[in-house]
């Protein structure tokens, strides 16, 4: 997000990974992650940690989802992300943080005792808030279920932003129109490292990730090849660094309203 706000557990794709959603529910305008690495030899403590967190927030009625997702591939498996979606920066602001949660839904000394073990599992956080950008996202859709998402993060080079963008628009018309062309919701940050993006394409299974287009088809399918390696080269010169991980959502450690 720098990889992926926990204000709680905090924030699309479809969220930023679009939680597991209806199809006909709009991506969020605006994604809160925090990105949790966990000590190795306290994954129990704080996958227990995080579902007492979930619980105690359902029992004091927060209405928000928060999705967690374990790295599966192209990063350590004991990072997480947690993540929530929302429509205004002023829904986001209204999530109170862990601790008031803890406190208001177990008392001072229980919160209190749940907090150290939490915070003694992990390693590090890291927070950022990401915006979802419609008009350079491909096929912008919300399957009923996706457990796996492929993330990508790249930086560019400020002075290449306004030639990255419409090589990104021009990506985004060129896929829409390509069969085998995946979904892409395309993040910038809000809070968080300036020019970066964060692509995130949904999938349900391994099989159909192998049938997606590499990512040059739809450009030379829609604009021939001469055009399409003029691209590739603004694509070229303006990314400084890009990362690829696919992280697998974990519903046993995520908070869903209305399912306690």
């Amino acid at each position: 997000m720098k990889r992926l706000t926990f204000v709680v557990g905090v924030a699309c794709v479809l969220s930023l990974f679009a939680p597991i959603v209806a199809q006909t529910t709009p991506p969020a305008n605006f994604v809160a992650v925090a990105t949790i690495k966990v000590k190795p030899a306290a994954v129990a403590d704080f996958e227990d940690y995080l579902k007492k967190l979930n619980v105690a927030g359902l029992k004091i009625g927060l209405k928000v989802r928060a999705d967690t997702y374990q790295t599966v591939q192209g990063g350590s498996p004991f990072q997480y992300d947690v993540v929530q979606g929302f429509q205004t920066l002023e829904e986001l602001g209204a999530v109170p943080a862990v601790p008031a949660i803890l406190t208001k839904a177990l008392g001072d000394a229980e919160a209190a005792k749940l907090m150290r073990g939490g915070r003694a599992a992990i390693e590090s956080v890291e927070y950022s808030t990401l915006q979802y950008q419609a008009d350079i996202s491909t096929k912008p859709r919300l399957p009923v279920a996706s457990p796996f998402f492929q993330l990508v993060r790249i930086e560019i080079d400020p002075q290449m932003g306004p030639q990255y963008t419409e090589y990104l628009r021009r990506v985004k018309s060129a896929g829409d129109k390509f069969s085998a062309a995946p979904t892409a919701l395309r993040h910038t940050n809000l809070f968080g490292p300036a020019f970066v993006y964060l692509f995130a394409q949904p999938f349900a299974t391994w099989a159909e990730r192998a049938k997606w287009a590499n990512p040059g088809e739809p450009l030379t399918a829609a604009y021939g090849d001469v055009e399409t390696a003029q691209l590739n080269e603004i694509n070229r010169n303006a990314t400084r660094a890009r990362t690829v991980w696919v992280v697998q959502h974990r519903p046993d450690l995520s908070r869903i309203p209305g399912t306690s």
